[in-house]
């Protein structure tokens, strides 16, 4: 009930005849001056009164409350119509439906003091840490609007879009403001998009190894990168040593720190490439032959070969073999050759059967008479050594008589000088085969 209807009926109440006060009166009169029976008529008339009086004051009351109950009844369905016009009311008319969370935001919340007119539609213009919460203040930094990333359901999860930032990557994803680095990550610079795109973490789509700290194997440890396989070479030295940044294939090999005739340690077919199948048989180290720019034969020592043993590698397929036109010989190759060069042979005679020079001596295999060679069918070790061709021997007992000038014509053999004495007799009339001298 209203105070102002409180007061109304209080007021009517008091405003009511007060007929029981005389009646009172008269029953104490009756009672010293009448009797008794008059004192109870009397008192019966008072109760009846107040009786009258206890019904006319409880039909007022009820008279408030019901329009009490009336007025009531009025609000709700004055409130109850508010709220069907609200409803009822399309707020995507203008411009700006409510959806997610502003469905449950009070009207006098955007529109204040009731004004309709002028009212932002922007995220900004309201969450501005004023009208409606902000950015706070660990935010990331970006010209984005707030729909760019948030939805109006809920702040989080955000959908962050990195087009509209500005700045490197790490000025957010330092750990407090966004993820950042965790404690297993590569050692590397803050420059995140070298290695990372800005749809995953996860998917690292290169390794920017410019942008690396540390040595490789702070990486390439077998847990956080590839390591070293199981087979491969014994060495501590740094993979960027032999390895390129593209590919851990076609390393270059630095022997600079490799102990001489320690090759086999890697060089064994199986860390690396070994002696091939038709490699000539030695127990001498690789760098005794090869050195380590290519495996192709430098200097070939040949202090651990056996004397006469030349025919196991130099057999025409592990190495260089008898030409086809060499000479017909079951010799060793030290026989006649060094091993500093094939030129220059030294051959030995000595087990050359006498008489048999021809057979080598041909033109062909070795080197056989010349074109002015005096004409003879005797074999070159009767008139020739078998250090020189020079300073021949020659038997003239076979020589027929007379027949000198044959050979002794200035081409073939020394002939007559200039000043000798005109004759046209042979040269053995007056010269023998020993000199020249008369």
């Amino acid at each position: 009930m209203t105070p102002e209807r409180l007061t109304a009926a209080t007021t009517r109440r008091s405003a009511e005849p007060t007929g029981s006060r005389p009646l009172l009166v008269l029953a104490l009169l009756l009672c010293l001056f009448g009797g008794s029976a008059l004192a109870a008529d009397a008192t019966d008339a008072v109760a009846a009164a107040d009786a009258a009086d206890a019904v006319d004051a409880a039909d007022a009351v009820d008279a408030v409350d019901a329009v009490d109950a009336v007025d009531a009844v009025d609000v709700v369905d004055a409130t109850d119509a508010t709220d069907a016009e609200n409803d009822d009311f399309d707020h995507f008319s203008t411009g700006f439906p409510l959806t997610g969370a502003h469905k449950r935001v009070e009207c006098d919340s955007c529109h204040v003091n009731g004004i309709f007119a002028g009212t932002p539609d922007r995220c900004g213009a309201c969450h501005n840490g004023t009208l409606a919460s902000g950015k706070h203040a660990d935010h990331v930094a970006g010209s984005s609007h707030c729909g760019d990333c948030h939805r109006d359901s809920a702040w989080t999860p955000a959908f962050f879009d990195h087009a509209g930032i500005a700045g490197r990557c790490a000025s957010c994803h330092n750990g407090n403001s966004a993820v950042g680095k965790h404690a297993r990550h590569v050692l590397a610079t803050q420059t995140c998009e070298l290695c990372h795109s800005t749809f995953s973490f996860s998917r690292v789509r290169r390794v920017d190894h410019s942008a690396v700290l540390g040595s490789c194997a702070s990486c390439h440890n077998g847990n956080t990168a590839a390591g070293k396989s199981g087979d491969h070479i014994a060495t501590a030295a740094q993979c960027d040593t032999c390895h390129g940044t593209n590919t851990f294939s076609g390393a270059r090999f630095n022997h600079a720190d490799v102990v001489p005739g320690s090759c086999s340690g890697c060089h064994n077919g199986s860390s690396a490439t070994g002696k091939s199948p038709n490699h000539i048989a030695t127990s001498q180290s690789c760098d005794a032959c090869h050195n380590t720019i290519t495996w192709s034969v430098t200097n070939f020592d040949h202090s651990g070969v056996v004397p006469g043993g030349c025919i196991t590698c130099h057999d025409g397929s592990r190495a260089t073999g008898k030409p086809g036109n060499h000479l017909v010989t079951n010799q060793p190759c030290d026989t006649c050759h060094s091993t500093l060069t094939w030129s220059g042979a030294t051959f030995d005679h000595g087990g050359v059967t006498p008489g048999t020079c021809i057979s080598c001596h041909n033109g062909g295999s070795a080197t056989g008479k010349p074109g002015n060679h005096v004409p003879t069918s005797q074999s070159c070790d009767v008139c020739h050594g078998t250090n020189t061709w020079s300073g021949a021997r020659f038997d003239h007992g076979r020589v027929a008589p007379g027949t000198c000038f044959s050979c002794h014509n200035g081409f073939i053999a020394t002939g007559k000088t200039p000043d000798h004495i005109p004759t046209a007799d042979s040269c053995d009339l007056c010269h023998n085969t020993n000199s020249w001298d008369l």
